[in-house]
C-alpha cells in the first residue's frame, strides 16, 4: 500500500504501528529532497516502512526502517551497480538510506 505526502498523519500513524516506532518525516527540501509519500514494503518476512524522496535531478532516495532486535552497528556503505546504500542498527531497529 502506498500513501501520498498528502495525507502525511494518516501515513506516519498507520507505520508506526507496523514498524513499532514513532516516525518523523524529515523535511529535506533544503537538500533538494522533496517527500513524495510513503509505503510498507516486506524485507525477511518484516514490515519495512519505506520513506520516499524525488529530486529535481537524479535517482529518488528511500529511508527504510524495520524493527530489528540485536546488537547495534555502526554505519554500512554499500553500492551496487548505481545504487547507493547506507545502513546501520539501533539494537532495536535498522535504517537503510537508498
Amino acid at each position: 500500500m502506498e500513501v501520498p505526502a498528502s495525507q502525511t498523519d494518516h501515513l506516519k500513524s498507520w507505520l508506526e504501528m507496523r514498524v513499532e516506532r514513532k516516525l518523523e518525516i524529515p523535511d529535506l527540501s533544503s537538500s533538494g529532497l522533496h517527500f513524495a509519500g510513503a509505503r510498507l514494503v516486506v524485507l525477511e518476512r518484516m514490515p519495512v516502512a519505506a520513506l520516499m524522496y524525488t529530486r529535481d535531478t537524479g535517482l529518488p532516495v528511500a529511508l527504510c526502517i524495520m524493527l530489528k532486535q540485536g546488537t547495534p552497528i555502526g554505519v554500512r556503505l554499500d553500492r551496487r551497480g548505481p545504487i547507493q546504500l547506507a545502513s546501520w542498527e539501533d539494537g532495536s531497529h535498522a535504517y537503510i538510506v537508498v
